[in-house]
């Protein structure tokens, strides 16, 4: 009996689409961690009353309603060939420099993306047209790596093919969590325990008649939060709570002069504080915040990305 397959180099990639919905070929690849979805094709059972027969309950007949393409998947994040993944979380992209080079990612309006599914030694892959990152999480623990979960939602599917050949790029030096500096917020510096900040985009779909799936999906409102965890060692964060205080905050790691990526936490205001009381030991003090644009330009949140590529996409 033949084995069954296995996730053993699996792959996802990407590739930026010039018309949303029109797939492309794949040019940047990451291997993932995890990774899950696909066509996601719905039936419904027919509407009417007829049976299966006298006595019986039961109805006849089924069609399909829609096909709505949407995953997700966990990859690792790096200094270098991460800046299209970068870029299609937050939506804006400028460089500067001249090596190192200096991308900086702001929220802005989402490109559509081909995006490629390859299931580790099952010897094919899959395609979604008109892709974009509606959540988008980075997230960091002692003892890891910083991680990037997405979550997408697409416009169409192709039917499952012969992968595109995968190529990682040159350079892959994982952002560690040991290298992050401290927390910086309202001018106070904490150690944290971990740490995730969020993208939402709050994408629309768009169905019409004449098709089972979606037009290119429509931006929504955009959400932008941080939540972490410090030792409980003093009031401040609690005091700020209770004051409404609005601050901006940073983020960096940072691997050497020329690899790093700083986020930039703007006029973020706290929503929750609490010190739950559960052992004889340290009481963890866990926060969230939201953070807003403003009428200066600052839209919430950026990230800055420092490495030897001059492109900002580069693989």
């Amino acid at each position: 009996m033949a084995l069954p397959f296995l996730g053993r180099n699996a792959s996802v990639g990407i590739g930026a689409e010039s018309t949303p919905g029109t797939r492309v070929t794949v040019t940047n690849f990451r291997p993932p961690i995890s990774l899950e979805g696909g066509r996601n094709p719905e039936f419904k059972r027919r509407p009417n009353l007829r049976t299966a027969g006298t006595g019986v309950n039961m109805p006849v007949g089924f069609y399909q309603a829609s096909e709505m393409p949407a995953g997700r998947f966990q990859i690792e994040a790096t200094y270098e060939n991460i800046g299209m993944w970068l870029k299609a979380a937050f939506g804006d992209l400028a460089t500067s420099g001249s090596g190192p080079y200096t991308h900086l990612f702001t929220l802005g309006e989402l490109e559509a993306y081909s995006l490629e599914y390859v299931r580790g030694n099952a010897s094919n892959s899959e395609i979604f047209g008109g892709v974009k990152f509606g959540k988008t999480s980075f997230k960091a623990a002692p003892g890891g790596l910083l991680l990037i979960d997405v979550d997408w939602m697409g416009m169409n599917g192709a039917s499952r093919t012969t992968p595109t050949s995968v190529s990682y790029g040159s350079g892959d030096t994982p952002i560690r969590a040991f290298k992050s500096g401290q927390f910086t917020w309202n001018s106070v510096s904490y150690d944290l325990d971990d740490i995730e900040i969020s993208i939402d985009h709050g994408l629309q779909a768009r169905p019409y008649l004449g098709a089972l799936t979606s037009r290119e999906y429509a931006p929504g409102e955009i959400r932008v939060m941080a939540r972490g965890t410090v030792e409980y060692s003093a009031d401040t964060l609690y005091t700020a709570l209770v004051a409404g205080t609005q601050a901006d905050g940073s983020l960096a790691f940072t691997d050497s002069a020329s690899l790093s990526l700083t986020f930039a936490l703007q006029n973020g205001y706290l929503t929750k504080v609490s010190e739950p009381v559960q052992s004889h030991g340290v009481i963890k003090q866990q926060w969230e915040m939201e953070l807003i644009g403003d009428t200066g330009g600052d839209k919430g949140l950026t990230a800055s990305l420092v490495n030897g590529n001059s492109s900002g996409t580069a693989n």
